[in-house]
Protein backbone atom coordinates (compact mmCIF):
# COMPACT_ATOMS: atom_id res chain seq x y z
CA UNK A 1 0.00 0.00 0.00
CA UNK A 2 1.49 3.26 -0.81
CA UNK A 3 2.47 6.07 1.73
CA UNK A 4 0.38 8.89 2.12
CA UNK A 5 3.03 11.38 0.02
CA UNK A 6 3.00 8.78 -2.84
CA UNK A 7 -0.67 9.03 -2.89
CA UNK A 8 -1.42 13.00 -1.64
CA UNK A 9 1.33 13.60 -5.12
CA UNK A 10 0.53 10.43 -7.81
CA UNK A 11 -0.25 11.96 -10.73
CA UNK A 12 -3.60 10.18 -11.26
CA UNK A 13 -4.54 11.80 -7.88
CA UNK A 14 -3.54 15.41 -8.49
CA UNK A 15 -4.92 15.53 -11.78
CA UNK A 16 -8.34 15.45 -10.14
CA UNK A 17 -7.55 17.70 -7.48
CA UNK A 18 -6.72 20.42 -10.34
CA UNK A 19 -9.81 19.92 -12.20
CA UNK A 20 -12.10 20.76 -8.90
CA UNK A 21 -10.07 24.16 -8.43
CA UNK A 22 -12.86 26.62 -9.21
CA UNK A 23 -11.14 28.94 -11.38
CA UNK A 24 -10.49 32.14 -11.40
CA UNK A 25 -12.84 33.93 -13.42
CA UNK A 26 -10.96 36.97 -15.28
CA UNK A 27 -12.90 39.21 -17.74
CA UNK A 28 -11.68 39.65 -20.80
CA UNK A 29 -10.61 35.49 -21.12
CA UNK A 30 -14.83 34.77 -20.30
CA UNK A 31 -16.42 37.62 -22.37
CA UNK A 32 -13.78 36.67 -25.99
CA UNK A 33 -12.23 33.59 -25.21
CA UNK A 34 -14.68 31.39 -23.46
CA UNK A 35 -14.25 28.03 -25.39
CA UNK A 36 -11.64 25.71 -24.78
CA UNK A 37 -9.99 23.32 -27.14
CA UNK A 38 -7.11 20.86 -26.14
CA UNK A 39 -4.48 19.26 -28.81
CA UNK A 40 -2.77 16.54 -28.62
CA UNK A 41 0.16 17.74 -30.27
CA UNK A 42 2.52 20.22 -29.61
CA UNK A 43 1.23 22.94 -31.75
CA UNK A 44 -2.39 24.05 -32.72
CA UNK A 45 -3.46 24.33 -35.75
CA UNK A 46 -6.13 26.90 -36.66
CA UNK A 47 -8.34 27.83 -39.87
CA UNK A 48 -8.35 31.78 -40.30
CA UNK A 49 -10.75 32.90 -42.30
CA UNK A 50 -12.42 36.31 -43.44
CA UNK A 51 -15.93 36.52 -44.83
CA UNK A 52 -16.34 37.33 -48.55
CA UNK A 53 -19.19 39.32 -50.34
CA UNK A 54 -20.03 36.72 -53.06
CA UNK A 55 -23.21 37.63 -54.57
CA UNK A 56 -24.98 34.52 -56.79
CA UNK A 57 -24.28 34.91 -60.25
CA UNK A 58 -27.14 35.56 -62.50
CA UNK A 59 -27.55 33.02 -65.95
CA UNK A 60 -30.16 32.25 -68.26
CA UNK A 61 -33.46 30.13 -67.69
CA UNK A 62 -31.69 27.44 -70.23
CA UNK A 63 -27.70 27.34 -68.92
CA UNK A 64 -28.29 26.45 -65.61
CA UNK A 65 -26.54 27.07 -62.75
CA UNK A 66 -22.62 28.59 -62.45
CA UNK A 67 -20.33 26.74 -59.90
CA UNK A 68 -19.24 28.93 -57.21
CA UNK A 69 -15.72 28.41 -55.78
CA UNK A 70 -15.72 27.71 -51.94
CA UNK A 71 -14.70 29.94 -49.69
CA UNK A 72 -10.95 29.66 -48.99
CA UNK A 73 -9.30 30.53 -45.32
CA UNK A 74 -5.44 29.74 -44.72
CA UNK A 75 -4.79 27.65 -42.17
CA UNK A 76 -1.64 28.87 -39.54
CA UNK A 77 0.36 26.73 -37.10
CA UNK A 78 0.75 28.04 -33.45
CA UNK A 79 3.32 27.38 -30.86
CA UNK A 80 2.20 27.90 -27.26
CA UNK A 81 4.53 28.66 -24.74
CA UNK A 82 4.72 26.42 -21.54
CA UNK A 83 3.44 27.84 -18.04
CA UNK A 84 4.88 26.09 -15.43
CA UNK A 85 4.87 27.89 -11.99
CA UNK A 86 6.18 25.93 -9.18
CA UNK A 87 5.93 25.46 -5.55
CA UNK A 88 8.18 23.96 -2.95
CA UNK A 89 7.40 22.04 0.43
CA UNK A 90 10.36 21.84 3.03
CA UNK A 91 10.20 19.66 6.43
CA UNK A 92 10.10 23.28 7.98
CA UNK A 93 6.61 23.22 5.98
CA UNK A 94 5.09 20.26 7.36
CA UNK A 95 6.28 20.01 10.87
CA UNK A 96 5.31 24.02 11.61
CA UNK A 97 1.88 25.02 12.70
CA UNK A 98 0.14 26.58 9.81
CA UNK A 99 -1.77 29.69 9.81
CA UNK A 100 -4.91 29.20 12.04
CA UNK A 101 -4.11 25.69 13.25
CA UNK A 102 -4.92 24.77 16.53
CA UNK A 103 -1.88 25.74 19.12
CA UNK A 104 -2.56 21.93 20.73
CA UNK A 105 -3.73 18.82 19.11
CA UNK A 106 -3.04 20.13 15.38
CA UNK A 107 -2.48 18.40 12.81
CA UNK A 108 -0.19 15.49 11.81
CA UNK A 109 2.57 16.30 8.89
CA UNK A 110 0.54 14.27 6.89
CA UNK A 111 -2.85 16.34 7.26
CA UNK A 112 -0.02 19.40 6.74
CA UNK A 113 0.78 17.78 3.76
CA UNK A 114 -2.41 17.88 1.85
CA UNK A 115 -3.55 21.41 3.20
CA UNK A 116 -0.28 23.06 1.66
CA UNK A 117 -0.98 21.06 -1.56
CA UNK A 118 -4.40 22.46 -1.85
CA UNK A 119 -3.08 25.56 -1.52
CA UNK A 120 -0.41 25.69 -3.38
CA UNK A 121 -2.23 24.22 -6.83
CA UNK A 122 -4.97 26.69 -6.26
CA UNK A 123 -2.06 29.45 -6.29
CA UNK A 124 -0.70 27.80 -9.31
CA UNK A 125 -3.53 27.62 -10.90
CA UNK A 126 -4.39 31.57 -10.56
CA UNK A 127 -0.82 33.00 -11.81
CA UNK A 128 -1.46 30.62 -15.29
CA UNK A 129 -5.27 32.35 -15.11
CA UNK A 130 -3.29 35.57 -14.65
CA UNK A 131 -0.58 34.86 -17.39
CA UNK A 132 -3.82 33.77 -19.76
CA UNK A 133 -5.63 37.05 -19.20
CA UNK A 134 -2.55 39.07 -20.27
CA UNK A 135 -2.35 36.74 -23.25
CA UNK A 136 -6.02 37.57 -24.35
CA UNK A 137 -5.41 41.04 -23.50
CA UNK A 138 -1.82 41.28 -25.46
CA UNK A 139 -3.94 39.79 -28.65
CA UNK A 140 -6.75 42.00 -28.81
CA UNK A 141 -4.77 45.33 -28.01
CA UNK A 142 -1.81 45.40 -29.69
CA UNK A 143 -2.63 42.37 -32.09
CA UNK A 144 0.92 40.32 -31.21
CA UNK A 145 2.20 38.58 -28.57
CA UNK A 146 5.90 38.57 -27.22
CA UNK A 147 6.69 35.97 -25.32
CA UNK A 148 9.85 35.89 -23.20
CA UNK A 149 10.81 33.95 -20.64
CA UNK A 150 13.41 31.82 -19.41
CA UNK A 151 15.52 30.45 -22.68
CA UNK A 152 12.45 31.91 -24.43
CA UNK A 153 11.88 34.29 -27.06
CA UNK A 154 9.32 34.52 -29.95
CA UNK A 155 6.71 36.37 -31.31
CA UNK A 156 3.15 35.51 -32.50
CA UNK A 157 1.86 37.75 -34.93
CA UNK A 158 -1.83 37.56 -35.28
CA UNK A 159 -1.68 39.21 -38.44
CA UNK A 160 -4.30 42.21 -37.99
CA UNK A 161 -4.55 44.33 -40.95
CA UNK A 162 -3.23 48.01 -40.56
CA UNK A 163 -6.70 49.34 -41.57
CA UNK A 164 -8.04 47.82 -38.12
CA UNK A 165 -5.90 50.19 -36.25
CA UNK A 166 -5.28 53.94 -35.70
CA UNK A 167 -3.71 56.74 -33.78
CA UNK A 168 -5.40 59.74 -32.57
CA UNK A 169 -4.32 63.36 -32.76
CA UNK A 170 -4.67 66.78 -32.01
CA UNK A 171 -8.26 67.65 -31.79
CA UNK A 172 -9.12 64.50 -32.07
CA UNK A 173 -7.47 63.20 -28.69
CA UNK A 174 -10.53 61.96 -26.31
CA UNK A 175 -8.92 64.68 -24.22
CA UNK A 176 -9.23 67.01 -26.38
CA UNK A 177 -12.89 69.43 -26.32
CA UNK A 178 -13.25 68.93 -30.15
CA UNK A 179 -13.61 65.01 -29.55
CA UNK A 180 -15.99 62.69 -30.97
CA UNK A 181 -15.55 59.68 -29.43
CA UNK A 182 -18.95 58.50 -30.76
CA UNK A 183 -18.74 58.70 -34.19
CA UNK A 184 -14.72 57.30 -33.99
CA UNK A 185 -16.78 54.09 -32.79
CA UNK A 186 -19.37 54.03 -35.21
CA UNK A 187 -15.95 54.34 -38.11
CA UNK A 188 -14.16 51.45 -36.82
CA UNK A 189 -16.80 48.90 -36.42
CA UNK A 190 -18.27 49.88 -39.97
CA UNK A 191 -14.57 49.69 -40.70
CA UNK A 192 -14.31 45.97 -39.13
CA UNK A 193 -17.54 44.79 -40.30
CA UNK A 194 -16.13 45.76 -44.01
CA UNK A 195 -12.69 44.05 -43.41
CA UNK A 196 -14.05 40.70 -41.56
CA UNK A 197 -18.14 40.71 -41.99
CA UNK A 198 -18.18 40.78 -38.16
CA UNK A 199 -20.06 43.03 -36.22
CA UNK A 200 -18.15 44.68 -32.95
CA UNK A 201 -20.73 44.80 -29.94
CA UNK A 202 -18.28 45.30 -27.02
CA UNK A 203 -16.24 48.12 -26.69
CA UNK A 204 -13.68 48.37 -23.71
CA UNK A 205 -11.47 51.30 -22.80
CA UNK A 206 -8.31 51.39 -20.65
CA UNK A 207 -9.02 52.67 -16.89
CA UNK A 208 -6.95 56.08 -17.95
CA UNK A 209 -9.30 56.92 -20.80
CA UNK A 210 -12.53 56.23 -18.50
CA UNK A 211 -12.94 60.20 -17.33
CA UNK A 212 -12.40 61.64 -20.66
CA UNK A 213 -14.97 59.89 -22.31
CA UNK A 214 -17.55 59.75 -19.38
CA UNK A 215 -17.12 63.99 -19.74
CA UNK A 216 -16.32 64.10 -23.41
CA UNK A 217 -19.27 67.00 -24.75
CA UNK A 218 -20.79 64.62 -27.33
CA UNK A 219 -21.38 61.52 -24.84
CA UNK A 220 -22.95 63.85 -22.21
CA UNK A 221 -25.39 65.50 -25.06
CA UNK A 222 -25.83 61.81 -26.04
CA UNK A 223 -26.89 61.46 -21.90
CA UNK A 224 -28.40 64.51 -21.79
CA UNK A 225 -30.75 63.81 -24.49
CA UNK A 226 -31.99 60.84 -22.79
CA UNK A 227 -34.88 63.07 -20.66
CA UNK A 228 -37.17 61.79 -23.92
CA UNK A 229 -38.01 57.77 -23.91
CA UNK A 230 -37.62 57.90 -27.68
CA UNK A 231 -33.80 59.68 -27.61
CA UNK A 232 -32.82 57.04 -25.17
CA UNK A 233 -33.76 53.93 -27.04
CA UNK A 234 -31.87 55.34 -29.70
CA UNK A 235 -28.78 56.67 -28.38
CA UNK A 236 -28.31 54.60 -25.19
CA UNK A 237 -27.61 55.39 -21.30
CA UNK A 238 -24.68 55.39 -19.37
CA UNK A 239 -25.21 53.73 -15.51
CA UNK A 240 -22.22 52.63 -14.71
CA UNK A 241 -22.22 49.49 -12.96
CA UNK A 242 -18.81 47.39 -11.43
CA UNK A 243 -18.64 44.11 -12.38
CA UNK A 244 -16.06 41.36 -11.11
CA UNK A 245 -12.77 41.28 -12.09
CA UNK A 246 -12.03 44.78 -12.34
CA UNK A 247 -14.65 45.88 -15.11
CA UNK A 248 -17.26 48.29 -14.95
CA UNK A 249 -20.08 48.19 -16.98
CA UNK A 250 -20.77 51.96 -18.56
CA UNK A 251 -23.96 51.22 -20.39
CA UNK A 252 -24.96 50.37 -23.61
CA UNK A 253 -24.75 52.66 -26.82
CA UNK A 254 -27.79 51.76 -28.54
CA UNK A 255 -26.92 54.32 -31.64
CA UNK A 256 -24.21 52.01 -32.88
CA UNK A 257 -24.91 48.91 -31.33
CA UNK A 258 -21.90 48.71 -28.73
CA UNK A 259 -21.84 47.85 -24.79
CA UNK A 260 -19.14 49.84 -23.01
CA UNK A 261 -16.99 48.78 -20.44
CA UNK A 262 -13.95 49.86 -18.40
CA UNK A 263 -11.50 47.51 -17.51
CA UNK A 264 -9.12 47.86 -13.95
CA UNK A 265 -7.03 45.12 -13.62
CA UNK A 266 -3.01 45.12 -13.58
CA UNK A 267 -0.35 42.76 -13.83
CA UNK A 268 3.44 42.52 -12.84
CA UNK A 269 5.60 43.00 -16.00
CA UNK A 270 8.28 40.07 -16.39
CA UNK A 271 11.07 42.16 -17.29
CA UNK A 272 10.30 45.54 -15.45
CA UNK A 273 8.92 44.38 -12.18
CA UNK A 274 6.07 47.37 -12.11
CA UNK A 275 3.13 46.93 -12.19
CA UNK A 276 1.10 47.28 -15.66
CA UNK A 277 -2.61 47.81 -16.70
CA UNK A 278 -3.84 44.70 -18.77
CA UNK A 279 -5.64 47.61 -20.80
CA UNK A 280 -2.68 48.93 -22.00
CA UNK A 281 -3.01 53.25 -21.02
CA UNK A 282 -4.80 55.20 -23.89
CA UNK A 283 -6.36 52.46 -25.49
CA UNK A 284 -9.58 51.52 -26.59
CA UNK A 285 -10.99 47.96 -28.48
CA UNK A 286 -13.81 47.44 -30.55
CA UNK A 287 -14.50 43.52 -30.75
CA UNK A 288 -17.32 41.05 -30.94
CA UNK A 289 -18.27 38.35 -28.19
CA UNK A 290 -19.69 36.38 -31.06
CA UNK A 291 -16.75 35.99 -33.09
CA UNK A 292 -14.68 32.29 -33.47
CA UNK A 293 -12.14 32.63 -30.79
CA UNK A 294 -10.99 30.21 -28.31
CA UNK A 295 -8.63 29.33 -25.70
CA UNK A 296 -6.06 26.11 -27.09
CA UNK A 297 -4.26 24.37 -24.96
CA UNK A 298 -1.39 22.21 -26.81
CA UNK A 299 -0.21 18.75 -25.00
CA UNK A 300 2.36 18.03 -22.52
CA UNK A 301 4.32 15.05 -22.89
CA UNK A 302 5.80 13.79 -19.71
CA UNK A 303 9.17 12.42 -19.91
CA UNK A 304 8.74 11.55 -16.19
CA UNK A 305 6.11 8.85 -17.13
CA UNK A 306 7.98 7.16 -20.02
CA UNK A 307 10.66 6.53 -17.97
CA UNK A 308 9.39 5.51 -14.80
CA UNK A 309 6.25 3.87 -15.82
CA UNK A 310 7.55 2.77 -18.93
CA UNK A 311 4.86 4.66 -20.95
CA UNK A 312 4.67 5.05 -24.65
CA UNK A 313 4.56 8.79 -26.50
CA UNK A 314 0.72 8.73 -26.87
CA UNK A 315 0.14 7.48 -23.15
CA UNK A 316 2.33 10.17 -21.87
CA UNK A 317 0.56 13.06 -24.18
CA UNK A 318 -1.36 14.55 -21.38
CA UNK A 319 -4.15 17.00 -23.35
CA UNK A 320 -5.38 19.44 -20.74
CA UNK A 321 -5.38 22.57 -19.67
CA UNK A 322 -3.80 22.05 -16.79
CA UNK A 323 -1.13 19.26 -15.60
CA UNK A 324 0.29 18.90 -12.28
CA UNK A 325 3.54 17.18 -11.43
CA UNK A 326 5.61 16.22 -8.25
CA UNK A 327 8.68 15.28 -7.61
CA UNK A 328 11.42 15.18 -4.35
CA UNK A 329 14.85 15.93 -4.59
CA UNK A 330 16.95 14.31 -2.21
CA UNK A 331 19.77 16.75 -1.83
CA UNK A 332 17.69 19.76 -0.86
CA UNK A 333 15.34 17.41 0.63
CA UNK A 334 12.76 19.16 -1.09
CA UNK A 335 9.42 18.11 -2.72
CA UNK A 336 8.26 20.36 -5.84
CA UNK A 337 4.79 20.42 -7.46
CA UNK A 338 4.59 22.05 -10.65
CA UNK A 339 1.68 23.24 -12.85
CA UNK A 340 1.88 22.80 -16.85
CA UNK A 341 0.06 24.47 -19.29
CA UNK A 342 0.30 25.76 -22.54
CA UNK A 343 -2.10 27.68 -23.52
CA UNK A 344 -2.89 30.63 -26.06
CA UNK A 345 -5.71 32.42 -27.33
CA UNK A 346 -6.26 31.78 -31.06
CA UNK A 347 -8.82 34.25 -33.01
CA UNK A 348 -10.15 32.35 -36.24
CA UNK A 349 -11.73 35.16 -37.64
CA UNK A 350 -9.06 37.38 -38.91
CA UNK A 351 -9.35 41.38 -38.75
CA UNK A 352 -12.22 41.35 -36.55
CA UNK A 353 -11.20 43.82 -34.16
CA UNK A 354 -9.97 47.40 -33.76
CA UNK A 355 -7.11 49.04 -31.59
CA UNK A 356 -7.58 52.56 -31.21
CA UNK A 357 -5.06 54.75 -29.59
CA UNK A 358 -6.97 57.63 -28.07
CA UNK A 359 -4.67 60.15 -25.68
Amino acid sequence: MPDVAYSLFDPMTLIPAVQQIKPARTFIKDLFFPEVRTFDTEFILADLQRDVRRMAPIVSLVSGGKVMARRGYETDMFKPPLVAPRAVTTVKDIIKRLPGEALFNGMSPQERQAVLLGKDLAELDKTITRREEWMCAQALTTGVLNLKGDDVDYEIDYQLDSGNTQALSGAALWSASTATPLDDLREWKMAVLQASGINCDVCIIASNVYPYFVNNAQVQAMMAAQGGSTFKVLLGTLDPKPLAKGATYLGPVTSIGVDVYSYWEWYIDDTTGDEMPMIPDNTVILASSEADYFMGYAAYIDMNLMGAMNLDREQATMAMPRYPRSWVEEGPNVRYLELDSRPLPILENKDSWFIGTVL
